[in-house]
Parts: structure tokens; C-alpha cells; sequence
């Protein structure tokens, strides 16, 4: 709005009396006024300064002239300069900060100083008078001589350490003053009654002016004061007689006043003037008198107060009169110290009288005491003790709390002797027993007090305050407060005393404390414990202190949360422990023991309280006869069994000992958790030996006798722990523990049945016990129970059911008494244990020979059958079902099985990847495939064959033989072959083959032979490549299996279609191998011709040579040597070669002589066969290459020529043969001599128009070329062979005959042969010369060798595998009962567990005062002393006051308490 810019408002604005810079008049004024003093207290040091004997005018010039105080600093200075509390005064003029809480939106709120102090007013006042003229200056005489009083008083009181309240500042009054003063008033002489009111707001009392100089008092003094100006050189100024006249009647008057007051003082210590100086009103005559500003009256009257106040009537008279606010003022105004122990003595003296505490009070005799003790600190015992007085009630009056709000500041100010500490505490303790009083107490704050009391206290004032704190404490609604105002600290301070009534109030207010749960984790994180422990450690005998030490302890101990850090942090297991060993208390002791039980109830100070030797002071209570001790051990060592970890540790310690020596006592309780300790001890398995060792199970028979269920409970948990170590259950057999638990099954509760169960299962274990349990009727007992609804008794049975049915005496016992209807009762679960429990019992009582029929008449096949392929999930269990199906299985058996399921449950359990399982299944198998029947079942489900098949995944040797003999049977009879075959047995019983079994091998190559004579099945031994298996088994050491095996390559290397096959797995190697092996001359035989049927194949004929097969023939013939495998060695070689590149080979492995040798030997039957195949391979060999025909002729292949002459069939290739030897004249004396010419002669002439005839008219030709060979063919006959051949119609024939004629007539020797130099002539001229001179290869005139009769080489009788399938007797393996076996110790339900037991379950013990009175007598007198009884006057006071008693010597005396009274 602009409002600065249109409206001028300086012009307007309103003057403001308000200073600006402090905005508050109250305080100006003040300030104002200091200044004011300040500067006549400047000026007047001034004219101190320069004074001189000049006339009174300058001092008025002087008075007048003004001082500069700028600042608030420089009025301090002044002040400060002249004794003023600057401070103190200018705390009322500074301005105070605001807070938020004071200041508003639109304005600041002002406030007003607090008035000051009575006394600063009062000097105001008195300087505002002076400065006016109204009160007369002093002279500078009197001004210096009561300067040295001042100074010396001052000395004085600096001596005795106190702190001046007020200084009497006493001005000079000089006579023009006094002139003034006459003229503006009338004689004044005092307000000697004090009726005229009070003149603080107007004229001040004359006792406020110097005090008189003279002995006598008054006003006066003039003539002291004229005569020290006179000496200082100054004017005297004579008075009038006006003023004389005035003196001397005050004089008289003051002189009537002290005879007075001195008479009724002497009057008053007497006894027996009292009821008169009651009567007469001595009382109000000294008070009036006390009025007067004469110190010698004032002494009197304090002297007549003080004994009056001894007495009764006066004393009561006193309170009625109100007289106290007198001996407040009289005491106040007087600076004289015996005043004011006389006053503060009466005081005392009044406090006295019972009942009238609260009208004291109510007159303010609170107040003035303390004023009393402000002043003079020597008196503060005096003024304590009366201040202790006004606290000696029964019940509160009103006010009473300015009489506690007096000892609290008192105690709390810190200046407080031992006495004045002593009565503080002593008055705190008197005002604690009220109990209406004590919140009110702990609220103002006594706690911190008492804990500024007990520092450096005498012992006697540490045990008082220890009174206080607990009876505090014995207030419920006081305890939190307490607490929460570091009570605790307090009295942890307190617990380090040596005096036994100290320790036993800190106990017992710390027990108190502890009752309220908010208070305890405080007390514990605030050295609670430890100021417990201290006390335990100084006063361990001492039942008073000791008991409630250890209730404290054993309340603390209830709260879960401060449970560890009590152990650990505060140390209260060693103070337990010691209570424990020294005290004799039998509170103490119980106490002791259940904060035990509560400490153990947390696991995490198990160790702890081990370590610091808690159990074992635990144990050494075990035989206390003391009521409910023994009980406490019970339940200590229950709860430190609870936890885990310490268990050894305990049964070390000896637990076990002291658990049994307990378990005697006559109480069920303690009996119970007596048997619940020991279960939990058991629970640890390194225990089990040592509880034994001790005797345990004697206490277990004992407990177990009792009946009561709960222990019974316990007793067979812990047994059943016991149970697993065969000694003990012997002992538990032996000792007769048996019977009391099956009678616990026939008459105990639920739970008792199912303890008795948990044992009785739990001994099952153990073989040797086993028929012991039967015989003592475990057997009907385990059936009862298996027939109630609690699915854990049930597991138990059936897990005892499996135990006891793997003793094979007790198996058949079991079928006769009906168990088999509860398993299969019991199998109607799906617990997973459970169905292996009765798995197990099954499968243990199938292995009964004999009780098989029984187990199929009541089901059991179907129960198995359902667990196996329903119920149950884990593997065990189906291994176990199959274990049981197998052992029930047999040829009476079978079909029935077969009908209800068993092809399918084993072809499931097959898929398992379970290698027993995978035994068992593979033994049924077995079974059902050696039986007509089974293997029908088998045939129709082909899964049940697939799972067969896959049953030799499994890693076991066992298993893939069983499976292998399986297979056989199902492929080696008829009946199952074709199904096997298409599932792809053959391929499968390729991997049996490979398996390493002899076995397993021999019987795989039975079967690969026995399949082998079936086209399809030999075609699927190639498809499955089972080939390279089968040549392996060709090389087993087992006569059996190579057998086997070379048969069926035998009948492989017969057919066509399978011989590709051998080759390409390399079988004419194997087949080398074999004939260097030890192999009989049938199996040799079947080598040939399984070599002769492979070197049928072309491609493979020089593969076959270079792999040895010459040599193989040369060893099989050196073994058969009986001329039985002559024709098939001799079509092998002729087949061989047929491969040119390796005829080389041949004849160096020894082919021709080979040859030789077979043509020797040949049978009959077979000579015709060997010789034609030799001459055809002798003839492939002359017609490869010269070299060979060189090693034929070597090699001795002409014996062989020369033997065709017995079969025609040989004659084409004898004949091709001599005429190709012919060619090389080296040749020809060999072809010439023997048999050879002689049959080339004969066959010349048996056929002369053949190729054969023409063959050899040019062999015939070219042998009489030589010489040698001419001679020799001439004596055989030659010409006349060739003078027939002559005649033939064919040109070639008739030419070689002719030539050979010619050449038989030539006469050469054995140089050129005829007609060689007319051909080279001839050649030379470009003649033709159709003579025949020479022939070579080419002229030969091939003969045709006739195809290998292949059905030479057939199977014999004895290697056609139809022949044996008849005779094929199935493989069985031997199949052995097999138990399912005992329950695993670790498996099946545990025993009942133990019981947790709070503290609060055993018998309430009391832990305070209004519960059970811990108090004898001599507490009671002591607390009533503490309480009520008033303090009199201290020995030092009693006495009379002297009234010459110096000021300095009165103000020396220090007080002193009376101690016998507290």
C-alpha cells in the first residue's frame, strides 16, 4: 500500500516513556536507583579522601557534587568497591530472553523483574532517607570507630568460614545532621514492644542506625564524638541541656529493662519457678524485652527462652504464644552468636514437645531454623536436631512438607557436616516410614540425596539411609520411580559397606526393587547384580542378609530378558555358589536354588554356570534333608539338562549321581523331573556309557514302578536312548524293566501307551533282546497298541514289528499270533516310514519257510503290491516290496503272482534306478522266464520285456549276468524268441556278451548259436552289429563259449548274406588267432570251413592270404592231421588265388607244399575234390609268372600234376600246367621224368581232337626240344604218341607232332635247338616260316575250372543250432531269501520329549516382608529407635551461658551430635 510514501507518520507518532533500548520501566527504575546509590557511595569515598578541617559548607559542596555513571559496568564497579552484591542486584535489572513459549505474533510480551531481596529493598529505602536529609550522617569519629567493629567482626566471621549476609554499613552523623533531624522529629527511643507495626515503607527502626558506642546502649554518645573531633583537630559543638536531660531517663529506662530480663533468666533455670514465670507472664515480658537493640537484653531474653523452653508448662506456653517468629527476628537481628544458640536451642527445646509439630511448622519454625543455620554454620547441628524433631510423628501433619523440603535442600547443598548429615538422614528416615509420604518423598528428588548423603558419610549414616531406601522400596507404587531415579546406583554404592544391618536394608530394599518386572532390567544393566554379589561375598552366614540376597536373585532371575546378561555380566553364578557352600539358611538356600532354575531355564548360560561351578554346587545339595531343597536340585538340573550343549558336560560333573539320589525322594514331582532330567542326559549319545556305569537303569525300574504316567513317560524316553546300545538293553532285559512297561501298556493313560510303545520299539533293536521280548508278551502288547488311532504308536509298532520279525525264531511265532492282518492294517497309511516299517515286517516273515501259502491266503502279495506301486514313494521301500514279492515267489507261487500283478509291480520297480532293486528285479525275471508260464506273461507285456532289457543300465555285474541268463531263456526257447528278438534282445545280449562274466559269455554264445540257424534272427545279429561280440567270444578262454562262439561264425561265414559281415569285422584275423590256440580238431574243422566260406568271397581272397590264412590252414591240417578238412583246406587255397597280386604270398606261406601234403592225405571221399582244386591252383600259380613256376617246380607241385592221372577231372589243368613248365627248358628233364611225363604221354593219346590233346602236343613238342627230356619221354613211349598224333584232322595238333618227330630224330645235343637257325634266317629274308619251331605262354589253350560245390562246406550235424533247441535246459539263477532287514536306528519317530518347566511351576516361595516376617527382635528395636525417637539438646549446649562470654569465643563453639540417640 505505500503508506510511508502518502502519509507522514513521524509526525504522528505518539512519544513513548518506554526506553527504547531495554523497552521495560521496571527495570530502568531499578537501574536508576542503583546509580543513584552508587553515587553517594562514590562521593562519600571521595570526601574520605580529601577531608580536612574546613568547615561543614565544603562537605555539603562536596555531598552535592555529582559522580558520572555512564554504564551498568560502572555502577557494578562502585557497588562492588563498597561490599555490595553487584551481581546479585543486577540480576533483577537485566532484561531476560524470551523464549518462544513468551512471545506472540504481533508483539513481545514484557516481563516484570521479580522483586529483590527484603534486605536490598530495606538499603534502597534507608540511602533514599539519607540522601534527603531525613537520617542524619554520622560523625567521621563515630564513622572510624565502629569502621574498626565492622572490620573486626568481619575478621571474625572470615574465621569461622561464614558467608556474611548482610553488612551493617553505619554512617557518621554529624552534628548539623542531628540539629535536622531534632527539628524534623521528636525524640524517638525505640519501639521498645514492637506494637507500632512494621516501618519497612516508612520510618525504619532505630535498630537499623550505628549502634551506640557507650556500654549502656542508647542513642547518645555525644561527648565521644566531640571528644575524638577535639583530638582530630576539629570543632567541638557542645550539646544542649534538653539533650542530657533526654539521655539520662533513656539510660534509667534501659537499666529498669536489663534488670528485667536478667531477674526472669535467673528465674528460669530453675525448675521450680516455672508454673510461676508461666503464670505471672514471664514469657511475654521477654518477648516484649527481645525487642529492645541492647545487646545485654537481648542475650538475657535468649537465655530466658532457652530455659524456658527445658520446661514443659513454659515450653507449651511458648507454642501457644506463637513465640517462634521472636526467636526468628531475635536470632536475625542480632549479630551475636550466643543470641542465637540460645534461640536456636529454644527452637530445639520446642520441637520437643510431641504433637505440636505441625503448629510449629505452621508458625514457620522450619524457616527459622534454617535462618539460623544460614548464619551461623556452627549451630547447624542445633538447628538439624530440631528440624529431625518436627519428623518424629505417626502420621503426616500439614505443612510437614516444608519440614522435608528443608532437610532435602539441606542434605543436597553439600556443606552439611557428618553430624548435620547424620540427622538429614536419620529426619529422611522418620519421614520414609510414613507410608503415605514416601511417593511423595521419591518424587522431590530423596533418592538423589540419599546418594549425595552416602559419599564420604560416616557408616551409621550409610546404614540410615539404607533404612530409607527400603523402606521406599516396601511401597509398590514407589519402586518404579525409584529406579528410574538411580536408586540402584545407590545402593550398589551402599553394598560395598562393612556393616552387616547396611548390607542387610540393601538387600533387602534391592529385593524389594526387583519385585516390580518394569525394574529389572535396570537393576540388572545398572550393577544391581553386582551390589548383590558384594553383599553375598561379605555376609555369606548371615541368614538375615542372606535371604533376601537370594530372593532378589531369584526374582531377578524370572524376567527372560536379563537372564543371560545377569550370568554373564554381573557375575551372580559365583555369589549363588556361595551362598550354597557357606550359608546354613534353609531360605537362603531355596532362594539360591530357584534362581538357579530360573538362570538354566536360558541355554545360553548352561556353559557359564558350569564353568563357574554352579552344577556343582548344585550337586553337593542332592542329599539336603531341608524341605524342598532336594525338590529345587531336581528342577535345576531338569532345566540345565534342557539344553543341548552342557549335557556332557553335565554327566561329568556328576549330574547323574545326584539325579538318582533325588529320584528316592517320596515326591511324585520331583520324581518326575527327575526322570525327565536322566531322558534328556540320555539324549546325548557319548552319555549313554557313562549314565549306565552309574546305575541308571535300576532308577529307571524304580521310577517306572511308580505308575505315575508322566514319569513313566520319561522313563521310556530315556530308555529308548539307553535302548540303542546293546549293553544297556540287556541290562534294561535282564533287570526286569520289560513287564512294568507292558503293564504300563495294558493299564496307563494315552501317553503312558505311547512311552511304553517309544521303549519298547526302541529295545526292538537290539537281536539279542528280541526273543526275550517276545517271551515276556511285548508281542500282544506292540499288537494292542498298533490298534489305537495315534499315528506316531502305529509308526512305532510297525517300526518294532520289522525289528522283532528279523529274528528268524520269532518269524513264525508272529504268523501264528496274527500280526500279519495289523501290518496290513498298519500299511493303510501314507506316511513313508510307516509303509516301510511294514515293508520290512512282510518281507522279514516271507523269508519263514513255510508261512508263504499263509501270507497269500490273508492278502499279503495285494498289501505289498499297493505299498509298492502306490503308497510309497522312496525307493527303499519298493526295494524292499520286490525283496518280499521274490521271496515268495516259487513254482507253486508263481501263477497265482503272475495272476495278481507281479509281471507289472516288477516292471515298474524295474524303472527304479536302485541298483538292489534292479537285483531283485532282474532275479524275478529269471524266475518267470524259466517257467512256461512265466515267460507267457512276460511275452504278452512288452513292457515288462523292455524293463527287463533295461535292467542292464545297472552298474552291478550281478544284476547284467542275471539279466543276460534272462534273456537267453526267452531267446533259446521257442516260445519266446520272436518276442524277444523284435524288443531287441539280441542287441542287449550283445552287452551281456561284452560284460567280462565267463558265464555269462559261454551262455551268450549258446544263445547267439542257438538264434543264429534263423534267417531273421541272423540278419538282426548283423543289423544290432553283434558280429565283433561274437568274434571276441571266439577268442574266450572258455572252451564252452569259443565253441559256441566259432559255430555260430561258422554258420555265419555259410550263408551269403552274413559272410560280408565277418569280413568287414575283421574275422579272418580272429579266426589266425584262433587256430594258434589250443583248440580241438572239431572245432578246427569248423575254422576250415568257416575260412573256406569266407574265401568264397573274391574281394577278400588277397586280404585273407596277407592275414596268415595259408598258414592258419597249414595249423589246422598239423591238428585235425586225420584228412577230414583236406578238401576244405584245398578249396580255400584255390579260392584264395584267385587274387594274383597276392600269389606270391602264398607260395611263400607254403601253399604248394601244403597242397602236397593234403593230397597225401586226403580221404577217399575226398581225394578227387582236393586233387582237382590243388591242380587248378597249381596251374593259377604256373600261369601268374616265371618265379612261380620256378617255386612250383621247386616247391614240388609236379608230385602234385603227376597225381591228376586218377581223376579226369584233373586232366585239362595237369596238362596247362606241364606245358607252361615246358616253356622254360630248365624245366623240362622235371616234366619229362616221372610220373608227369608219362601222363602227358598217356592223355596224348586219349582224346586227340581236344584242347587237351592240342595242350599236349605242344607240351610234347616243346620237352623234345631238349635232349634230356627227349631221352626220357622216348623210353615212355613218346613216338608213338606222337606218330598218332600225327594223323589228327587238327593242324596244330598234327604240326606239334610232326615237330616233335623231327626234333625226337634230330641229333643235336645241348646246343641250339633244331630249326632255331633256319628261323633266324628266315626272319632275316623277310620269310615266313610256317614250320613250328617254338611256342610261348599264349598258345595255351585255357582250360575252365568248374564253380566250388559250396554244399561240401554245409553244417554237419553237430553245428545246426535247430538240433539243440530242444535240448536248450533254461538258466535259474539261485535265488537265496532275502529279510528286509531292522528299522534304521535313525529312522522312525523319537521318544516323548521333556517337559519344559518354568520356574513358576514348583512351590511358591514368599520373597517379602508382607508375605513372611524375616525380622527377630532386635530389628524391630532398632527401627523403632530410627523412627520416633526426638533428639535433645547436644552435651555442649547444656550448660549455662556466661553473660561476659566475648562475641569472638561465643561464635567458636562448633556443634556437635548425640549419636546414642540415632
Amino acid at each position: 500500500m505505500n503508506l510511508d510514501e502518502k502519509w507522514d507518520w513521524n509526525d504522528k507518532k505518539l512519544p513513548c516513556k518506554v526506553r527504547i533500548e531495554t523497552g521495560n520501566p521496571a527495570a530502568d527504575d531499578l537501574r536508576e536507583r542503583l546509580r543513584e546509590i552508587a553515587q553517594r557511595l562514590a562521593l562519600e569515598n571521595l570526601k574520605n579522601d580529601e577531608i580536612t578541617t574546613t568547615a561543614s559548607k565544603k562537605s555539603d559542596a562536596l555531598r552535592k557534587k555529582t559522580i558520572r555513571l555512564d554504564n551498568d559496568d560502572a555502577i557494578a564497579t562502585t557497588l562492588s568497591s563498597s561490599n555490595y552484591n553487584a551481581p546479585a542486584l543486577f540480576k533483577h535489572v537485566d532484561d531476560p530472553v524470551l523464549g518462544p513459549a513468551a512471545m506472540n505474533i504481533n508483539k513481545r510480551f514484557l516481563r516484570v523483574p521479580k522483586s529483590p531481596p527484603r534486605k536490598i529493598m530495606m538499603d534502597l529505602q534507608k540511602e533514599r532517607l539519607i540522601r534527603t536529609g531525613t537520617i542524619p550522617h554520622s560523625s567521621d569519629e563515630a564513622k572510624s570507630k565502629t569502621s574498626k567493629a565492622v572490620v573486626k567482626r568481619r575478621v571474625r566471621n572470615s574465621r569461622k568460614g561464614k558467608k556474611q549476609d548482610h553488612e551493617i554499613s553505619t554512617e557518621s552523623i554529624d552534628s548539623t545532621a542531628v540539629k535536622a533531624a531534632q527539628q524534623i522529629f521528636k525524640p524517638y527511643t525505640g519501639d521498645l514492644f514492637g506494637s507500632s507495626g512494621n516501618y519497612m515503607n516508612g520510618m525504619v527502626y532505630l535498630s537499623r542506625c550505628a549502634r551506640p558506642a557507650n556500654p549502656m546502649g542508647g542513642f547518645g554518645g555525644w561527648e565521644d564524638n566531640v571528644d575524638q573531633e577535639i583530638e582530630e583537630g576539629g570543632e567541638s559543638v557542645e550539646p544542649t541541656s534538653s539533650e542530657f536531660e533526654s539521655w539520662e531517663q533513656i539510660s534509667k529506662e534501659l537499666e529498669a529493662k536489663v534488670t528485667c530480663a536478667s531477674t526472669i533468666c535467673a528465674w528460669s533455670k530453675h525448675p521450680a519457678n516455672a508454673e510461676r514465670l508461666a503464670a505471672e507472664g514471664a514469657l511475654d515480658a521477654i518477648m516484649r524485652l527481645s525487642k529492645e537493640d541492647d545487646k545485654k537484653i537481648r542475650r538475657y531474653c535468649a537465655s530466658a527462652f532457652r530455659h524456658m523452653s527445658s520446661q514443659q508448662i513454659l515450653c507449651e506456653q511458648m507454642i501457644e504464644v506463637v513465640v517462634n517468629p521472636v526467636l526468628n527476628e531475635l536470632s536475625q537481628t542480632s549479630q551475636d552468636d550466643a543470641i542465637s544458640r540460645d534461640c536456636a536451642v529454644a527452637m530445639l527445646n520446642l520441637t520437643r514437645m510431641h504433637g505440636k509439630e505441625g503448629d510449629l511448622v505452621e508458625v514457620g519454625a522450619p524457616i527459622a531454623l534454617i535462618n539460623v543455620m544460614n548464619m551461623h554454620e556452627h549451630l547447624a547441628g542445633i538447628c538439624a536436631r530440631g528440624l529431625f524433631n518436627l519428623t518424629c510423628v505417626d502420621e503426616p501433619y500439614q505443612k510437614i512438607e516444608h519440614v522435608t523440603n528443608s532437610f532435602l535442600n539441606l542434605a543436597e547443598s553439600g556443606a552439611a557436616t557428618l553430624e548435620v548429615k547424620h540427622i538429614c538422614a536419620s529426619a529422611l528416615c522418620n519421614l520414609s516410614d510414613l507410608k503415605s509420604m514416601r511417593l511423595r518423598l521419591v518424587q522431590d528428588g530423596i533418592i538423589k540425596v540419599l546418594g549425595q548423603l552416602v559419599r564420604g558419610a560416616e557408616a551409621k549414616t550409610r546404614r540410615v539411609c539404607a533404612i530409607i531406601l527400603q523402606s521406599l522400596a516396601s511401597t509398590k507404587s514407589c519402586r518404579q520411580e525409584m529406579v528410574n531415579k538411580n536408586a540402584v546406583q545407590v545402593l550398589y554404592s551402599l553394598s560395598s559397606d562393612n556393616d552387616a544391618n547396611t548390607l542387610h536394608y540393601v538387600a533387602s530394599a534391592m529385593m524389594r526393587l526387583a519385585l516390580e518386572p518394569a525394574n529389572v532390567p535396570k537393576i540388572v544393566n545398572e550393577a544391581g547384580v553386582a551390589a548383590l554379589c558384594n553383599i553375598c561375598q561379605r555376609c555369606p552366614d548371615m541368614p538375615k542378609t542372606t535371604q533376601p540376597c537370594a530372593a532378589a536373585f531369584q526374582v531377578l532371575s524370572r524376567a527372560d530378558a536379563v537372564k543371560t546378561t545377569m550370568v554373564s555380566d554381573g557375575g551372580c553364578v559365583s555369589a549363588l555358589v556361595t551362598l550354597l557352600r557357606i550359608s546354613k539358611d534353609p531360605n537362603t538356600l531355596q532362594f539360591c536354588l530357584l534362581a538357579f532354575c530360573n538362570l538354566l531355564t536360558n541355554e545360553e548360560n548352561h556353559m557359564p554356570v558350569l564353568k563357574d561351578m554352579g552344577v556343582l554346587a548344585i550337586i553337593e545339595h542332592r542329599n539336603n534333608t531341608i524341605e524342598g531343597i532336594r525338590e529345587s536340585c531336581a528342577l535345576a538340573l531338569f532345566n540345565l539338562s534342557c539344553g543341548e550343549q552342557c549335557r556332557k558336560s553335565a554327566v561329568a560333573a556328576g549330574a547323574v549321581s545326584a539325579v538318582m539320589e533325588i529320584a528316592k525322594l517320596d515326591d511324585a514331582q520331583a520324581k518326575m523331573r527327575c526322570a525327565a532330567t536322566l531322558c534328556n542326559l540320555s539324549s546325548e549319545p557319548l552319555n549313554i556309557n557313562k549314565m549306565v556305569e552309574d546305575g541308571v537303569i535300576p532308577t529307571f525300574i524304580d521310577l517306572l514302578m511308580t505308575g505315575e504316567a508322566e514319569t513313566v513317560k520319561h522313563c521310556c524316553a530315556a530308555l529308548c536312548q539307553l535302548a540303542m546300545d546293546s549293553a544297556s538293553c540287556q541290562k534294561i532285559v535282564e533287570l526286569g524293566a520289560v513287564p512294568h512297561i507292558v503293564a504300563g501298556v495294558e493299564t496307563g493313560d494315552d501317553q503312558t501307551k505311547f512311552s511304553c510303545c517309544s521303549v519298547l520299539s526302541a529295545l526292538s533293536f537290539q537281536a539279542d533282546c528280541r526273543q526275550k521280548l517276545v517271551n515276556m508278551g511285548a508281542l500282544t502288547a506292540l499288537i494292542n497298541l498298533a490298534q489305537m488311532e495315534d499315528e506316531s504308536t502305529r509308526l512305532r509298532c510297525a517300526l518294532a514289528f520289522a525289528n522283532l520279525s528279523c529274528e528268524p525264531t520269532v518269524q513264525g511265532v508272529m504268523v501264528e499270533q496274527n500280526v500279519l492282518p495289523i501290518l496290513k492294517m498298519l500299511s493303510n497309511s501314507y506316511s513313508e516310514e510307516n509303509q516301510m516299517f511294514v515293508a520290512k515286517a512282510l518281507c522279514n516273515l516271507s523269508c519263514h519257510v513255510g508261512s508263504e501259502k499263509k501270507m497269500l491266503e490273508q492278502d499279503c502279495v495285494s498289501s505289498l503290491m499297493m505299498i509298492g506301486m502306490v503308497r510309497s514313494v522312496h525307493y527303499l521301500t519298493k526295494q524292499v516290496c520286490a525283496k518280499a514279492l521274490l521271496n515268495l515267489l516259487n513254482e507253486d507261487s508263481l501263477e497265482q503272482l503272475c495272476e495278481e500283478g507281479l509281471v507289472s509291480t516288477i516292471s515298474s520297480f524295474s524303472k527304479l534306478s536302485d541298483e538292489p532293486t534292479m537285483t531283485i528285479c532282474a532275479q524275478v525275471f529269471n524266475v518267470l522266464s524259466s517257467n512256461a508260464a512265466g515267460r507267457a506273461k512276460l511275452v504278452e507285456k512288452k513292457a515288462a520285456l523292455f524293463g527287463l532289457l533295461s535292467l542292464l543300465k545297472s552298474s552291478v555285474l550281478t544284476t547284467k549276468v542275471v539279466v543276460g541268463k534272462t534273456i537267453c531263456n526267452l531267446l533259446c526257447n521257442l516260445d519266446s524268441q520272436a518276442a524277444a528278438v523284435a524288443v531287441g534282445a539280441v542287441a542287449h545280449l550283445e552287452k551281456v556278451a561284452m560284460l567280462g562274466d565267463d558265464e555269462s559269455q559261454k551262455e551268450c554264445a549258446r544263445a547267439f548259436f542257438l538264434i543264429c540257424g534263423n534267417h531273421e534272427n541272423r540278419q538282426m545279429i548283423v543289423n544290432v552289429r553283434a558280429t565283433p561280440p561274437i568274434i571276441l567270444l571266439a577268442r574266450s578262454t572258455n572252451p564252452e563259449t569259443r565253441a559256441y562262439a566259432i559255430k555260430v561264425i561258422g554258420v555265419l561265414a555259410l550263408h551269403e548274406d552274413t559272410r560280408l559281415d565277418l569280413l568287414a569285422n575283421n574275422v579272418i584275423t580272429w579266426l589266425v588267432n584262433i587256430t594258434e590256440k589250443d583248440v580241438d580238431s572239431d572245432l578246427m574243422a569248423v575254422v576250415a570251413k568257416a575260412l573256406c566260406n569266407l574265401s568264397l568271397v573274391e574281394d577278400y581272397a588277397g586280404s585273407m592270404v596277407q592275414e596268415g590264412v595259408v598258414s592258419a590252414l597249414m595249423r589246422i591240417q598239423t591238428k585235425v592231421g586225420n584228412g577230414s578238412v583236406v578238401h576244405l583246406i584245398a578249396n580255400c587255397i584255390r579260392s584264395m588265388t584267385t587274387c594274383s597280386e597276392t600269389l606270391g604270398d602264398m607260395v611263400d606261406d607254403g601253399a604248394i607244399e601244403l597242397l602236397g601234403l593234403i593230397c597225401n592225405v586226403s580221404a577217399k571221399q575226398w581225394s578227387e575234390s582236393v586233387l582237382y582244386d590243388a591242380s587248378v591252383a597249381c596251374f593259377t600259380f604256373a600261369a601268374k609268372s616265371e618265379s612261380l613256376r620256378k617255386e612250383l617246380v621247386g616247391r614240388g607241385g609236379l608230385s602234385i600234376v603227376g597225381k591228376s592221372d586218377s581223376f579226369e577231372s584233373c586232366y585239362d589243368f595237369a596238362v596247362s600246367t606241364m606245358f607252361l613248365l615246358s616253356l622254360n627248358s630248365d624245366y623240362r628233364g622235371a616234366v619229362a621224368n616221372g610220373a608227369c611225363g608219362e601222363l602227358l604221354i598217356r592223355l596224348a593219346l586219349k582224346d586227340p581232337e581236344t584242347t587237351m590233346t592240342q595242350n599236349c602236343s605242344q607240351a610234347l613238342f616243346m620237352l623234345s626240344k631238349t635232349a634230356k627230356s627227349r631221352d626220357i619221354l622216348v623210353e615212355a613211349g613218346l613216338p608213338a604218341a606222337l606218330v598218332k598224333l600225327c594223323k589228327s584232322e587238327n593242324d596244330d595238333i598234327k604240326n606239334s607232332a610232326s615237330q616233335a618227330l623231327k626234333n625226337l630224330s634230330s641229333e643235336g645235343g645241348d646246343g641250339l635247338e633244331e630249326g632255331t637257325v633256319s628261323a633266324l634266317i628266315a626272319m632275316s629274308e623277310g620269310a615266313t616260316d610256317n614250320s613250328v619251331s617254338n611256342f610261348d605262354a599264349s598258345a595255351l589253350v585255357e582250360p575252365i575250372a568248374v564253380e566250388v560245390d559250396t554244399g561240401k562246406f554245409g553244417l554237419s550235424d553237430a553245428e545246426f543250432p535247430e538240433k539243440f533247441l530242444d535240448s536248450f535246459s533254461c538258466l535259474l539263477v539261485t535265488i537265496v531269501k532275502e529279510g528286509g532287514g531292522d528299522a534304521p536306528l535313525a529312522k522312525g519317530p523319537v521318544g516323548p520329549p521333556a517337559p519344559r518347566i518354568a520356574s513358576q511351576h514348583v512351590p511358591h516361595k514368599p520373597v517379602v516382608d508382607e508375605e513372611v516376617d524375616q525380622k527377630n527382635e532386635d530389628d524391630e528395636k532398632l527401627e523403632k529407635v530410627m523412627l520416633y525417637a526426638k533428639m535433645n539438646v547436644p552435651v555442649e549446649f547444656q550448660g549455662d551461658i556466661s553473660m561476659e562470654e566475648d562475641d569472638e569465643e561465643g561464635g567458636e563453639e562448633e556443634a556437635g551430635g548425640d549419636s546414642k540417640n540415632v
